[in-house]
């Protein structure tokens, strides 16, 4: 007899009917709950005003992953890789694709992307009901409410849900779905389980970069569960690998078409309006190098407790408790999780290693840390362990950021009520299946998200379909020269010269971005800010830049006119833009003295020269 059968033996037929019709309902509740927590409350207003996504997949239907071809009319944060790009994965736009084109196979404009989100929720959903099929059909329904609808990712639904927002819930979703699997195969020791979990943690970071370490964990504990079977271990093992070396390479082929490099997913090619993370990101930090027990309390901080809405004051102090002066780009805007929440997640491991140990066989191991209750903690503590160490140096920290946490809180406190469950008599656990279900929904329902980021009204086909049509500006020649008083974005390029204040004084900021022509080598004129003594070359010496992803070069930097004229070229190495058209970049301060408030010199030009 299998442990769900166990503890539903002895229940009177009526009384299991019952319960399934109640199971039904719940899960109808959970699918409709999240329905209206995404803004699916009007009918025919299933599309969201946020478009990246969308523009990826029209640009997938064209035969191509450019956005568009030129820098020209360009948005936010996208990146200038080979044509415009953005930066919040592919992997959404692929999963979406399939509708998109069935839409525009059937002569509509676009699949609504709001119900796109709602399958990926429900197909998780049932995936990660599989992980509990040995439980009672109620019991079931709430393991999946704490698994996937995890506080944290409820409330990033519940906000503005931009193209920032949805990317990490369909990472969130991604996660869970490889952990999943992993539960499946360590409940029921399928190879094909073992296989889609490989496969799906290779894809994963096309969805998101930081999915890598969900992956890793995927994979390896994976095969950690396949080895303990003998039977046909090397072939089960052999295509999990093939799976997953498979998806890697994938990404590694799409990042080099899109960005040039396998290894880059455009944040090092970004187009940012934020002078200081941009510098941050391409030319050091001073975080970086924060001590240990202040980074990690400003962490652990930053995630469980209470934090002042911040935006747009991305520079802020004393946004949390335990906030480290030195300088981070920092945005809070709703509720991720709670010290309870932590609690509970250290009571998952703490319980479940304890049961596990006490056990020194299988044979003496209460039934309680079972599979997959085991793997579950261990996958939790793991991946918990690995973002912890990712985001504790991290060049910033934001509150959708902290959701990439949501999946180990969320899996290892399905552990928990798993064991509990199993633990408790028959008579206790509807009590305390009641008792998780109602936290859970009064953790979401008492969590905050900022006026500055609210769920806005969801646009109708014919909106969208107007919303797609943006006028774009003319593309005009580039300059082979910018210079001091010229309007850099004049040429139909926005946030071109972002970080210089040209027209006006003059001064830069931490960083500067231009679209220049194909150079061989650029002449950077500087002199000094307003106040400031003349420029020496010590002055200087901080001064760097970077060509797309290559580090220029400097040849030479001499005095000129009152100020110091410093030449950087092209390395033998650096791979040109296909377009013809680079990004330049020029990083004006040390990583120790980044600072939003920094103005180090008057840039008076940039120009393309010869090679000497």
């Amino acid at each position: 007899m299998s442990g769900g059968e166990a503890e539903r033996s002895g229940k009177p037929a009526r009384s299991e009917g019952v319960e399934r019709r109640l199971a039904a309902v719940a899960w109808l509740l959970l699918w409709l709950g999240f329905a209206w927590c995404i803004g699916l409350r009007d009918w025919e207003h299933w599309y969201s005003p946020s478009l990246p996504h969308r523009w990826q997949t029209e640009a997938l239907w064209r035969g191509t992953f450019a956005l568009q071809p030129t820098p020209h009319g360009q948005m936010a944060d996208w990146a200038w890789g080979n044509g415009s790009q953005h930066v919040w994965g592919l992997g959404v736009g692929l999963v979406r694709f399939p509708f998109e084109a069935a839409a525009k196979t059937l002569g509509f404009a676009g699949f609504p992307d709001r119900v796109t989100l709602l399958l990926a929720f429900v197909a998780t959903t049932l995936l990660a009901a599989r992980a509990f099929a040995g439980t009672s059909p109620l019991a079931r329904v709430v393991l999946v409410l704490v698994m996937v609808a995890t506080p944290a990712f409820v409330t990033l639904c519940r906000t503005r849900l931009a193209v920032y927002e949805e990317s990490v819930a369909y990472a969130h979703l991604w996660a869970v779905a490889m952990a999943s699997l992993l539960l499946v195969l360590a409940e029921r020791g399928r190879d094909r389980d073992l296989v889609a979990a490989c496969a799906l943690a290779g894809l994963a970071p096309l969805v998101r970069p930081t999915l890598i370490v969900d992956a890793a964990v995927t994979v390896g504990l994976a095969a950690l569960v396949r080895t303990t079977r003998t039977e046909r271990r090397t072939m089960a093992l052999a295509l999990g690998a093939a799976a997953f070396g498979a998806g890697l390479a994938c990404v590694g082929l799409v990042n080099f078409l899109r960005f040039g490099s396998p290894f880059e997913t455009g944040q090092l090619l970004n187009v940012s309006y934020i002078p200081t993370d941009q510098a941050a990101k391409l030319f050091g930090y001073p975080f970086w190098s924060e001590p240990f027990r202040s980074a990690a309390a400003e962490l652990l901080s930053s995630l469980v407790l209470p934090a002042q809405w911040n935006a747009p004051r991305w520079y802020a102090t004393a946004i949390h408790p335990w906030q480290s002066a030195t300088v981070r780009f920092r945005e809070f805007y709703f509720t991720t999780f709670t010290p309870l929440h932590l609690a509970l997640l250290v009571t998952a491991w703490l319980a479940v290693a304890g049961v596990w140990f006490r056990g020194r066989s299988a044979e003496r191991r209460p039934a309680s840390a079972g599979p997959p209750v085991a793997i579950a903690a261990l996958w939790s503590c793991a991946v918990f362990a690995g973002q912890f160490v990712f985001y504790l140096w991290a060049p910033s920290m934001t509150s959708r950021y902290a959701v990439d946490f949501a999946a180990p809180f969320a899996v290892g406190m399905s552990a928990l009520l798993l064991m509990l469950l199993r633990s408790a008599p028959t008579s206790s656990q509807l009590g305390i299946t009641i008792v998780a279900a109602l936290a859970n929904v009064a953790a979401i329902a008492t969590a905050a998200v900022a006026p500055s980021h609210p769920a806005g009204p969801l646009l109708d086909a014919a909106e969208t379909a107007a919303a797609l049509q943006r006028t774009r500006p003319e593309p005009l020649p580039l300059p082979g020269a910018y210079r001091c008083g010229d309007a850099p974005e004049s040429v139909g390029i926005k946030f071109n010269g972002s970080g210089w204040a040209t027209p006006g004084s003059c001064e830069v900021r931490a960083a500067t971005m231009l679209f220049v022509p194909r150079p061989a080598c650029v002449r950077v004129w500087l002199a000094p800010a307003a106040g400031a003594p003349p420029l020496a070359a010590d002055g200087t010496a901080p001064v760097r830049a970077k060509l797309g992803l290559s580090e220029m070069r400097r040849v030479s930097d001499e005095p000129a006119d009152g100020g110091r004229a410093l030449v950087f070229c092209t390395p033998p190495d650096h791979r040109p833009n296909p377009t013809g058209i680079e990004l330049l970049y020029l990083g004006w301060t040390p990583p120790a003295a980044l600072s939003p408030d920094v103005r180090p010199f008057r840039l008076l030009e940039v120009a393309a020269v010869s090679a000497p």
